[in-house]
């Protein structure tokens, strides 16, 4: 039946749908009228230029006596050209949605190559941001290289002091000392946000105005650690005792409900709110706390 077919073109060309609406759908290629001639039309074109079908020559003799006597070249020929370039359009869109994951991979790896040598931090730090949005959408993991550019990470404070008092020894500038100073009064790991990229491009700006970058120095590489590391040397202290915050992570959240409470155990859910979360606990709670980790 035409039925089938007919869906299908129109879905290429909808624009079409009054041309056609009143075609007999039942027949395999009715000829009775206008409609059911330009409808056979494109089903004979559907076939053999979309999908690569013989149709026996009986059929195209009568359909193209059709088309002739209804006067329908021109618009056949215009509807088939529209048909099959949208159809290309969509293999072609489809071919590159299923490349997409393959040339990301290639990408990142293309940055990678960039880390070897003199590296041009900017030109990686625009690279990283991009690659990070394409892994959002596509759905892939992003290289750990990707995150430290992109800013997605968390910054290590004494790495970092120690990496601007190296800055300071060489260049002598006090701006580095004044922000090691003011770093000191943040926390061990700093979270990723404004205030570690904001950091990390004024460190890589002053690097480059004293020409350290040609020396090899990069904030990034040297301070910056994804949310796995981060997470795993995060320490925190309940009472007495200081514990890596991936311990306490690990604990079965109803165990946590069971002895802290539901909302504490909820607020738990991130690194770095469950430290501050776990460390402004009362005196009595960390001992329960200490009671819990030991158990588990």
């Amino acid at each position: 039946m035409l039925s089938y077919s007919i869906k299908q073109i129109l879905t290429l060309v909808p624009e079409a749908f009054p041309l056609v609406k009143q075609a007999n759908l039942e027949e395999d290629y009715p000829l009775s009228n206008k409609s059911d001639a330009l409808a056979s039309a494109l089903r004979v074109s559907y076939e053999r230029e979309i999908l690569g079908q013989t149709v026996d020559v009986d059929t195209l003799e009568k359909v193209a006596m059709a088309v002739e006597v209804h006067d329908l070249e021109k618009i056949v020929t215009t509807i088939t050209a529209d048909m099959v370039s949208k159809h290309r359009g969509r293999m072609e869109k489809s071919a590159s949605v299923s490349q997409a994951p393959e040339r990301y991979l290639e990408k990142q790896a293309a940055m990678e190559a960039g880390l070897s040598g003199y590296k041009d931090i900017s030109s990686l730090v625009k690279q990283a941001e991009v690659l990070l949005e394409e892994a959002k959408t596509l759905g892939q993991e992003p290289a750990d290289h990707v995150l430290r550019y992109s800013c997605d990470a968390w910054l290590d404070k004494e790495a970092a002091i120690n990496s601007l008092h190296s800055r300071y020894a060489l260049t002598k500038n006090d701006m580095f000392v004044k922000l090691a100073a003011a770093l000191g009064m943040e926390e061990s790991l700093v979270p990723s946000g404004p205030l570690v990229k904001s950091f990390c491009e004024t460190i890589t700006g002053m690097d480059k105005a004293a020409g350290l970058d040609w020396k090899g120095f990069d904030i990034y590489k040297e301070c910056l650690l994804t949310k796995t590391a981060a997470t795993k040397a995060l320490k925190v202290k309940v009472g007495k005792s200081e514990y890596p915050i991936e311990r306490i992570m690990s604990i079965p959240k109803h165990h946590l409900s069971n002895y802290l409470g539901a909302d504490v155990a909820k607020s738990l859910s991130d690194p770095h709110t469950a430290k501050a979360v776990i460390e402004s606990l009362p005196a009595d709670m960390h001992h329960v706390l200490n009671t819990v980790i030991k158990s588990c």
